[in-house]
């Protein structure tokens, strides 16, 4: 457990925008493939799923901005 808070405290102070975006990628292309597997494949729970990643991008980069 303190490990952990080690290391976050290290992600927290040096630079936090880029953990943050490096979050918010993976959010961006699980979206991307979701929305592609269900545009192929014809599955309509796909199309959430890319929204909500959407959402999640937009949540993400305003929480790095704010550890910013």
């Amino acid at each position: 457990m303190r490990t952990f808070t080690y290391v976050l405290k290290q992600i927290l102070y040096f630079d936090p925008l880029k953990i943050f975006l490096l979050f918010a990628l993976t959010w961006v292309a699980f979206g991307i493939v979701s929305f592609l597997s269900s545009s192929i494949l014809g599955f309509k729970f796909g199309y959430n799923i890319a929204i909500l990643s959407v959402l999640a991008f937009f949540i993400m980069i305003g929480l790095g901005l704010l550890a910013e």
